[in-house]
């Protein structure tokens, strides 16, 4: 180690514990990906991966120490490597797992939508500052929150949309969403299930559902050509 900085022949000296670490690595991403608690399968093959990341480490060390040359002089990288991947785990731990606990939850009130209790529909521009359709009707609101609960997980990848809404569903609680058609989804509604403590609101999770297109057709985009 030069300067710092680690260097090939750095990694060499301790192949035991990049071994180690990259083979109980991948266990917990192939862990992650079969239990499918997220929505995303990169997500849980990189939160599985980097749960396993301690145990790797361990592991390595103690494989690396176990043979019976003098290895002192590569204590400094195994530190390194230690505070990466403690640096890697405490990221997963303190932000990016609450955040998938988090959208799984939102979808989880989703699927249970049609059981809220519901009584106003306000859509706007995707700005939100033209109001385009306010509904009361029950059997309207209804066939929003049945339709809606059919949504799962989306992980748009560079989406363009030809439109897109601003809604805000209310009635004892309040919920926002974007709502956005996607070329690449012709069947669906692509949505953003938002929170809103400030401005701006913040994007909580992504989705998509089949069920409200026809909704969304029928009073945004046919009702609003015959306006």
């Amino acid at each position: 180690m030069r300067y710092g900085r680690l260097e090939f022949s750095d990694i060499a000296a301790v192949r035991r514990v990049v071994v180690a670490l990259v083979v109980f690595q991948l266990a917990g991403a192939a862990i992650g990906v079969a239990y499918g608690y997220h929505h995303s399968w990169f997500m849980n093959f990189w939160a599985g991966g980097v749960l396993a990341t301690p145990i790797g480490l361990i592991a390595g060390t103690i494989w690396h120490y176990s043979g019976s040359a003098d290895r002192r002089e590569s204590r400094r990288t195994i530190i390194v490597l230690g505070l990466l991947g403690t640096v890697v785990f405490l990221v997963a731990v303190f932000s990016a797992i609450p955040q998938m606990k988090s959208d799984m939850r939102m979808l989880a009130t989703l699927s249970q939508f049609d059981r809220e209790p519901i009584d106003r529909i306000e859509v706007f521009d995707e700005l939100r500052k033209t109001e385009i359709l306010t509904v009361t009707e029950p059997a309207i609101v209804a066939a929003f929150t049945r339709s809606i609960s059919d949504a799962v997980g989306h992980s748009p990848s560079h989406p363009k949309y030809s439109r897109s809404w601003y809604a805000i569903v209310s009635g004892p609680k309040r919920y926002e969403f974007k709502l956005h058609l996607d070329p690449n989804y012709p069947e669906s509604v692509v949505g953003y299930f938002l929170t809103r403590s400030e401005h701006p609101a913040s994007y909580q999770v992504t989705f998509r559902s089949r069920a409200l297109r026809s909704w969304v057709e029928e009073h945004l985009l046919r009702s609003n050509a015959t306006d």
